[in-house]
């Protein structure tokens, strides 16, 4: 996923362009996790005013409010983070999924997809 001619603070900048958010340990360890997962995902939701869901979609075809909901449960339980020294995607299950889904590889996709369509940004 990471070009290899950019060097970590163009990839973070890169990353944060699609919506990533910078970390950094006391120990220099850096990654950059991803919040909106329904959306890297592929989910479209309309909601009510009350929050309930209205109408869901998935990669463009509708599904029930129920699949959507249980997979936004999934997609809740899991941490989503990139380590800006290689560019490898991390994903932390926290509870077991209700459905059968391969997350990381779903995730994994849509974010290097994303990164593929962002201008790489100017040297430092």
């Amino acid at each position: 996923m990471k070009d290899p001619h950019l060097t970590t603070a163009q990839f973070i900048a890169q990353l944060r362009e699609i919506g990533g958010c910078p970390w950094k340990a006391a120990d220099g360890t850096q990654r950059v996790y991803f919040n909106d997962l329904p959306d890297l995902f592929g989910l479209e939701l309309v909601y009510y005013k009350s929050g309930n869901i209205k109408s869901a979609k998935l990669d463009g075809d509708r599904i029930s409010n129920t699949t959507a909901r249980r997979i936004c449960g999934d997609l809740a339980t899991l941490k989503l983070w990139v380590d800006p020294a290689d560019g490898t995607t991390h994903v932390r299950h926290q509870f077991r999924p209700i459905f059968d889904y391969d997350y990381h590889a779903i995730l994994t996709e849509a974010v290097s997809d994303r990164v593929a369509e962002v201008p790489c940004p100017a040297p430092d």
